[in-house]
């Protein structure tokens, strides 16, 4: 499977669940009857800066946070190994190039 077919599949898995996660908590919101047991964790990537953020009990906003940075590892190295491929696809193109003087 090429890059871009990954990384668009990865895309639309993450649509799939934020959508996922959405329904969940609507559900979880209808049953209990309240908002008082809600527990938030995430991180933002911004080119290579994560931004993490969590709301709620500190035993589960840890775990949630530790999930959170795990996964923004896992797309730090998939970054550099797409990228790490666009650098050798570049070299290879050198080649090819008629310089302009």
């Amino acid at each position: 499977m090429s890059w871009m077919k990954t990384s668009l599949l990865l895309i639309f898995i993450g649509i799939v669940l934020l959508f996922i996660a959405i329904l969940l908590l609507v559900i979880l919101l209808v049953v209990s009857g309240s908002i008082s047991g809600v527990n938030v964790g995430g991180c933002i990537v911004v080119l290579f800066i994560p931004i993490c953020f969590g709301y709620g009990e500190p035993s589960l906003l840890i775990s949630l946070m530790a999930i959170s940075v795990i996964l923004v590892i896992a797309l730090l190295f998939l970054e550099y190994l797409m990228f790490k491929d666009v650098r050798r696809d570049l070299g290879s193109l050198k080649k090819y190039t008629v310089p302009l003087s």
